[in-house]
């Protein structure tokens, strides 16, 4: 058996993270105005450039906003947020997204997996489609849902990769930590073999280039989740 080297936090994340939570719990309210440096090295016993180097990360983030000559505001994620908003919100509820969140990213799902198959219909080579395959045959063989999830989104970031457009892997690739999360979630539902099921439905309209067909796989598989016979959350 290999141990992983241990390691504990760095005082900047520990910062960060006592920001975060504080924002997400409600305790530090929207458009209140944060304590100011001198008074955070007070009150928490850690150097200034700890936590000046934190705030511009929460800035960075979306949770803060710095005023010049004013100070520092808690921001409106909901407005300000990226995908690292979003990672830390998970963080704050145990590894889980809110039901609001989870319904968000299906919707989300039917956008982006739309236009990534439909680019790789139009652009990719028969040989390019076939680099699908190897995430399936993970999915048939494993039996261990984080695997899973991995192959699952494996799977579509390839897509997106053969579609040729450039900012589309990008852009997916940003979602990776929710993705994940919802397909895990997915498998401890409903199964491994449900998850599989889909993919190679999906893989087979693929091969056909049929693109409504496939549009309306990914509507009724994703809308399955919302609200239909697997889903993901419950109202």
């Amino acid at each position: 058996m290999v141990f992983d080297k241990i390691s504990s936090p760095s005082l900047k994340d520990m910062f960060i993270q006592r920001v975060e939570d504080g924002i997400l719990s409600g305790e530090l309210e929207i458009g209140s105005k944060l304590p100011s440096e001198r008074d955070l090295v007070e009150q928490m016993q850690i150097s200034r450039n700890v936590i000046s180097i934190g705030i511009a990360e929460l800035e960075r983030i979306g949770f803060l906003e710095i005023r010049p000559r004013q100070g520092v505001f808690i921001a409106d994620y909901r407005k300000t947020g990226t995908m690292d908003t979003l990672v830390s919100i998970m963080r704050h509820n145990g590894g889980t997204l809110r039901k609001e969140d989870i319904r968000s990213m299906l919707e989300f799902r039917i956008f982006i997996e739309t236009l990534t198959t439909r680019l790789a219909i139009e652009r990719a080579s028969d040989e390019e489609l076939t680099t699908l395959e190897p995430y399936l045959e993970i999915l048939r063989s494993t039996k261990i849902n984080k695997v899973a999830a991995q192959a699952s989104f494996d799977f579509h970031h390839q897509m997106s990769i053969i579609g040729q457009n450039t900012l589309c892997p990008l852009i997916y690739y940003s979602f990776r930590p929710a993705m994940l999360g919802l397909w895990e979630r997915y498998c401890r539902l409903y199964g491994i073999k449900s998850l599989c099921q889909n993919k190679e439905a999906y893989y087979i309209a693929l091969l056909e280039r049929d693109i409504p067909k496939i549009s309306g796989l990914i509507e009724q598989i994703v809308n399955d989740s919302i609200s239909g016979k697997n889903p993901l959350y419950s109202d």
